[in-house]
């Protein structure tokens, strides 16, 4: 998940720039609400429903994992509060950076670090690359493919099949 970096995008669905951060935070909090209870309700400043019903329930317990893509300085302390784990995007900043901010994020609110979902979005085919990301910490790597003919991607997904056995 994210919260959006276009005010005008945000605007057209009822959200105030400064605030989505704060609906974003809600908003899991009632699907969670939604996803683990029979009889939910959910009372927020942006986001409020009585008791309600919804079904059916997802399959995991809990619901689906809520990764949080965001990489400003705050998003370390959102993922510790209200997601399941941090999903970077490769080359946008120090991914061993993120992860050390991460940890400190979760030992200030005595949450289990290890209990992170830890994927990496635009993964390309340099092995060395991929080797150094799982050597840092990361739990999955999410390869890049482009917006192409079969022609292009085919082979690129056989190279990344390759990639994938060799470092599973």
């Amino acid at each position: 998940i994210g919260a959006g970096w276009n005010a005008e995008e945000l605007d057209s669905h009822g959200v105030v720039f400064k605030d989505r951060w704060k609906v974003t935070r809600e908003s899991v909090l009632a699907w969670r609400e939604l996803w683990t209870h029979d009889e939910a309700e959910y009372h927020g400043e942006f986001i409020n429903f009585e008791k309600s019903w919804s079904y059916p329930k997802p399959i995991t317990t809990g619901g689906p994992p809520v990764l949080l893509g965001a990489e400003s300085k705050w998003a370390y302390d959102r993922v510790v509060d209200y997601c399941d784990g941090w999903m970077p995007i490769n080359g946008r900043g120090d991914l061993g950076e993120g992860l050390e901010e991460l940890k400190a994020s979760c030992d200030r609110a005595e949450r289990d670090f290890s209990e992170l979902d830890l994927p990496v979005f635009g993964v390309g085919p340099k092995e060395e690359r991929a080797t150094e990301i799982i050597e840092l910490g990361f739990h999955r790597l999410l390869f890049n493919l482009p917006p192409a003919e079969a022609d292009v991607v085919l082979p690129m997904m056989d190279g990344y099949a390759q990639l994938a056995e060799k470092l599973a």
